[in-house]
């Protein structure tokens, strides 16, 4: 599907315009910005308006057509500025430490030049500074951040998005509400998902380089400590769960040494029955134990005797417990 040019440069008015700024058809006298072929306006009923190129031109065109939308949204912003047509602009806010960070700030009266950085689009000065601007969009490669612009502290550096003049431009050029309409209102916008600062002035200036590194260390000091921290925890956790642990180890040996001591000083046919029981129970000594003190305690109870019980007494409450029925 061919490319529905947008913009076109005026014969008439030697710059870039808009399709809704020149008259429908060949009339419009304008040529494409790529290829530099002649175009012609389309001003239909039911399609969008755009340029296309002439299936007759006066003459062939020398190169290949570039062109695309977003170049040409580009190419036509940057024709704008320098045309004194965009003379106002809004910087983002930045936040660099506590100390140092700027809200953001309306400049208006000024005059834009296109840059002298590689991949940057129009530069303008502002109090002693020169301020550059990068327009970017989907797939246009991010520009190259070079050390020597990094040393130089009279320059600041600009990432403006113009990814919302995709939206329904044909509906805005009929309404003469077009890309630069549109180019203005971003300009002069400080919303944050348009601009971002890639470098500020301010962030080359040596105590700001030094706040910055302090608050730096401050954070790496606080993850550190954090770590320390969840890290000490953890330690602590364990060795709560191990020593927790060996009490209940110590409680269970100890409880055992009490039953055993328990059985050595019943009468003696006890030890026999405890075999009996143990045998009952799958040789589970300990269960043996646990279950004879236990028919032991509960006879002491219900007879309110603190004699010991015969030996048929306990075998009967053993059978009674063995077979499900309430002590």
């Amino acid at each position: 599907m061919a490319v529905k040019i947008p913009f076109a440069f005026s014969m008439d008015l030697g710059r870039l315009c808009e399709i809704s700024d020149v008259k429908s058809g060949r009339a419009c006298n304008c040529v494409c910005p790529s290829c530099h072929q002649s175009v012609i306006a389309r001003h239909g009923n039911r399609n969008e308006w755009h340029f296309s190129h002439d299936s007759h031109p006066a003459h062939q065109p020398d190169q290949e057509c570039l062109i695309s939308f977003w170049a040409c949204c580009r190419q036509f912003i940057v024709d704008c500025a320098v045309n004194e047509l965009l003379p106002n602009f809004t910087t983002p806010p930045i936040w660099l430490t506590q100390r140092y960070n700027k809200p953001s700030t309306e400049l208006t009266g000024l005059e834009w030049h296109p840059s002298d950085v590689a991949n940057y689009d129009i530069m303008t000065n502002v109090g002693g500074f020169t301020l550059h601007i990068y327009f970017s969009y989907n797939n246009r490669t991010n520009p190259h951040q070079h050390y020597d612009l990094i040393s130089n502290s009279k320059s600041g550096f600009i990432d403006f998005s113009i990814q919302s003049l995709e939206q329904n431009i044909d509906h805005h050029s009929r309404l003469k509400n077009g890309i630069l309409k549109q180019a203005e209102q971003l300009f002069v916008s400080d919303c944050q998902r348009f601009k971002h600062w890639i470098r500020h002035p301010l962030e080359c200036l040596s105590e700001v380089q030094e706040d910055i590194e302090n608050e730096q260390r401050q954070k790496e000091n606080e993850a550190k400590n954090k770590i320390m921290n969840k890290t000490f925890e953890a330690d602590k956790f364990a060795y709560d769960a191990h020593t927790i642990s060996l009490q209940n180890e110590q409680a269970e040996k100890l409880s055992r040494e009490k039953l055993n001591a328990d059985i050595k000083k019943a009468p003696y046919f006890y030890p026999s029955l405890l075999k009996t029981i143990e045998n009952y129970e799958r040789g589970n000594r300990n269960n043996a134990i646990s279950t004879l003190m236990f028919i032991l305690n509960r006879h002491r109870k219900k007879a309110h005797e603190k004699q010991w019980p015969t030996e048929n007494d306990l075998l009967a409450l053993y059978q009674k417990y063995r077979s499900g029925q309430k002590l």
